[in-house]
């Protein structure tokens, strides 16, 4: 073999080498990743907070990083900066994550009696939910809507769930 062979030869070898050392070393990432996931939605899940951060942190780029977003969201709503919800809602539009947050904010924003945010977002949840419909039904008693008034008697008579 020529000189220039033998170079061509050792270069393909090394991107072959090379390749084979990246996939290996995204597996292992990979599986490391998806172990931190489980870890941080069992965090979630026990509503430890610290235990979540710590373990959100290592999954900036996983391809669920989205469930990541929402569980962090989630776990402080109640307190929870209306442009980070409202960020995620853009984000994900259309999404079974961005409904969910969205029905969970409006009870919060309906509780807390937050209705200039609660009447922003509440057109647009998808699936009806009572006790967003409950709030919807206060924040129309709230500007002084009086068709709420005969709204309401199907909740006061209805069995409660």
């Amino acid at each position: 073999m020529t000189a220039p062979g033998k170079a061509t030869a050792c270069a393909v070898v090394t991107i072959v080498l090379v390749t084979l050392s990246l996939t290996a070393f995204a597996a292992v990432r990979g599986v490391s990743q998806d172990r931190e996931l489980v870890a941080a939605r069992d965090a979630f899940v026990a509503g430890d907070r610290a235990k979540f951060a710590r373990h959100a942190e290592k999954l900036r780029g996983h391809p669920l990083e989205m469930y990541v977003s929402f569980w962090r969201l989630r776990l402080r709503l109640e307190e929870a900066d209306p442009a980070a919800v409202t960020d995620f809602l853009a984000r994900y539009p259309g999404t079974v994550l961005a409904e969910q947050l969205r029905r969970e904010w409006l009870r919060v924003l309906g509780k807390t009696g937050q209705w200039a945010l609660f009447r922003r977002e509440h057109p647009a949840l998808e699936r009806k939910d009572p006790d967003v419909a409950c709030y919807a039904l206060q924040e129309r008693w709230v500007r002084r809507d009086a068709s709420a008034f005969a709204e309401v008697m199907p909740f006061w008579k209805a069995p409660k769930a």
